[in-house]
């Protein structure tokens, strides 16, 4: 299940990727004041450049201003980029990218997510090691006196190399939620759900209800029922024995019920038809969600009690159902 700890490194992941995109458009490298924006205008204009400096050099603003003095200048001017002003561009822009996945794999969470966190979280940490490395080092280094360079009109953001605890946070928040989000699964599978159940026989039918497979409904009298109303088994009616789960998914050596979609889990979602307490007892244990029609998830890894009528969306594929 997604334990409330896993879910707070959700959160923190979210946010490390929203503090990812702010220094991507706001946070500076360094300032400049009315007198330094002047006399480099002057330089540029100088060079036939009608292009004012920009005051403060975040990433977006140093990419924009680039592209427009690239537009602008044509090949009229003397201004080209090397290969390593092109990878400094990249290295920006990678903080917006990594910044905006992040943001969106810890909205998704789960394993994947964690997974992917891990991988964005580390792409955004050479970047802005590199932007570091780029910026700072023509500057003699992090640990500068930049008297010189204030004097100039220029004031450089010394404590710039604090963006670096960013993508840390997102790496570490990616690696223990992954672990706990997998201790989670263990013990989830340690446990299958449905083992106090009657109707063993049918528990253990793989592949029941497949295209091609028929079956006997009046074996199931007075039971439930899981009607296809969208995708593989549209317009078609399972009957559900009463108190007898059964396993959706595309896994054909475990699921009963086997839906042909990469969209779909091995095994997706467990549903039990429960005459006592009039509903259907739906389980996610999936990878990518059960929904319902308002496309609002159930909570994962544990039974929810739904009634008739009501509708199961698996993950983001096209294959819907509505109990009873």
């Amino acid at each position: 299940m997604q334990s409330s700890r896993s879910k707070i490194f959700k959160i923190l992941l979210i946010i490390a990727g929203a503090l990812a995109i702010v220094q991507f458009f706001i946070y500076p490298f360094y300032v400049l004041n009315g007198e330094a924006v002047k006399e480099m205008n002057d330089v540029l204009k100088d060079s036939g450049i009608d292009l004012s400096f920009p005051s403060l050099y975040s990433c977006f603003t140093l990419i924009v201003f680039v592209i427009r003095a690239a537009i602008i200048a044509g090949k009229e001017a003397d201004i080209s980029l090397t290969a390593e002003d092109v990878f400094l561009l990249i290295s920006m822009f990678l903080i917006l990218v990594t910044g905006i996945t992040t943001l969106i794999f810890g909205i998704v969470g789960r394993k994947k997510g964690f997974i992917a966190g891990i991988i964005s979280g580390g792409i955004m940490l050479a970047a802005n090691i590199f932007l570091l490395v780029e910026f700072f080092g023509d500057m003699g280094g992090l640990g500068i006196d930049t008297s010189d360079a204030a004097e100039a009109g220029v004031f450089v953001n010394r404590v710039y190399f604090l963006i670096l605890l960013v993508p840390i946070l997102a790496i570490v928040a990616s690696i223990i939620g992954l672990v706990m989000e997998s201790k989670a699964a263990s013990a989830y599978s340690s446990s299958p759900i449905g083992s106090d159940y009657p109707d063993e026989a049918f528990r253990d039918e793989p592949g029941r209800y497949s295209p091609g497979n028929t079956y006997d409904p009046s074996n199931y009298s007075g039971g439930g029922q899981l009607i296809g109303i969208k995708g593989q088994y549209a317009g078609a009616s399972f009957p559900l024995a009463p108190g007898a789960p059964i396993l959706i998914g595309r896994d054909g050596n475990r699921c009963q019920l086997v839906v042909a979609s990469e969209k779909v889990s091995r095994t997706h979602c467990y549903v039990k038809y429960d005459p006592q307490r009039g509903g259907y007892e739906v389980t996610d244990v999936s990878s990518v969600g059960v929904f319902n029609a308002t496309r609002q998830p159930i909570p994962p890894r544990q039974p929810v009690l739904l009634t008739p009528g009501d509708e199961i969306h698996l993950g983001y594929s096209h294959n819907v159902f509505r109990l009873g």
